[in-house]
Parts: C-alpha cells; sequence; structure tokens
C-alpha cells in the first residue's frame, strides 16, 4: 500500500472531491455507498436521523467542527483542521471487499490519531471507498470540546507503520520491503604501480 499524506485544508470541500475523483455540484447524487467508515459517534450526532447522505452532507458534517470553534488552532496557531490522507493498493494486489476496507479505514484513524480508544470527546472523521483500490481517510481535528486533536509527532511515519502490518495481515504486497537490502561491498581503491 502507499500512503500520501496531504496538506491541511480550511474546508473539507477540496478534499472531498480530491477522494471523490471529480467536482461536486448540487445533484452529486448519494455519497453513502461510497463511505466505509467513520466516526463511532455519528449517531449521536444525527440523533438516530435515518438518511442517505450526499458528498455535500459529508462536507458539512467535517466543517461543522470548524464553525463551531471558530477560534481553534493547533499549537503552532494554523487553522487549517481538515486531514486528509489517501491510501492506495499495490498495482499487483487483490481487490478488497468493502468490510476489508472498513477495517483498514477504523485502524489508520486509530494509528493516525483521529479516532483514540474511549476517547468520546474525539474529531469527527469519514473514510471514502470512492476510486478502485484507494481508501481516503478525512477527519476534522477540532474535537468536540474545542479542543485540537493531539495527533503523533510523525503521522505519516505512524500510518506507515500500520500498513506494514496490514499488507502483513491482509496478504497485500508491501510497496517496500521491510528492511533495505544491504549494500553491495565496496573495496576501497588500491594504489598500484604508477597511481598516486
Amino acid at each position: 500500500m502507499i500512503a500520501f499524506l496531504w496538506e491541511r485544508s480550511l474546508s473539507a470541500y477540496l478534499p472531498v472531491e480530491e477522494a471523490l475523483g471529480r467536482a461536486l455540484s448540487d445533484d452529486s447524487g448519494s455519497g453513502q455507498e461510497l463511505v466505509v467508515a467513520y466516526w463511532d459517534r455519528l449517531g449521536d450526532y444525527t440523533q438516530g436521523e435515518e438518511r442517505h447522505w450526499t458528498p455535500v452532507d459529508w462536507i458539512n458534517h467535517l466543517d461543522d467542527p470548524t464553525f463551531e470553534w471558530p477560534f481553534a488552532t493547533d499549537n503552532l496557531g494554523v487553522r487549517e483542521p481538515v486531514f486528509h490522507l489517501s491510501v492506495d493498493l499495490h498495482p499487483a494486489d487483490r481487490d478488497l471487499g468493502s468490510a476489508e476496507w472498513a477495517t483498514i479505514a477504523h485502524r489508520l484513524a486509530i494509528t493516525a490519531g483521529l479516532a483514540p480508544p474511549l476517547d468520546d470527546q474525539g474529531c469527527q472523521w469519514v473514510a471514502f471507498q470512492a476510486r478502485p483500490r484507494r481508501l481516503d481517510l478525512l477527519a476534522n481535528l477540532i474535537r468536540l470540546d474545542g479542543a485540537w486533536q493531539q495527533l503523533p509527532a510523525d503521522p505519516l511515519r505512524a500510518v506507515m507503520n500500520q500498513i506494514r502490518r496490514v499488507e502483513h495481515d491482509f496478504r497485500l504486497i508491501p510497496a517496500h520491503p521491510a528492511t533495505p537490502p544491504p549494500a553491495p561491498p565496496t573495496a576501497p581503491p588500491t594504489r598500484g604501480p604508477g597511481r598516486r
């Protein structure tokens, strides 16, 4: 698997377009079948409301904390709370089913620091599997309590370590070997007759 951590943004609009692989319009249709996993408190948030979510609904859901907490920033004072991670399968990998993508999405959300276990104030996140062989994980880093979600010091490294475990567990082809092959030995230059 190959992971890419996108630059954070103020709104979820462009990241959702990127995840879907197309521009959005008012009649973008249902986005429910494109979503494989999401924030575990979504039912509380929507008060049990039954409906099909469109891509625009997911954008609004991800952007809600930005509007609810307009002065929240990270520890550097940056106000770009939308996190976007995309993961592509290796070209020779088998196709994965929705349940497999959902499991991977949950594992990556936990590893990236988006969904810490037993944290009922965590950030809102959603995982799209809208493009073939690709997963997009989006989150708003502003938590329900208005604080900024604490991520690992190097979220991409943490995700890459989890991806190595996912590749093993799901019998996928590693994008890179776990350990680099040893470099061929190099002999020091020899000084023969006539060489300085």
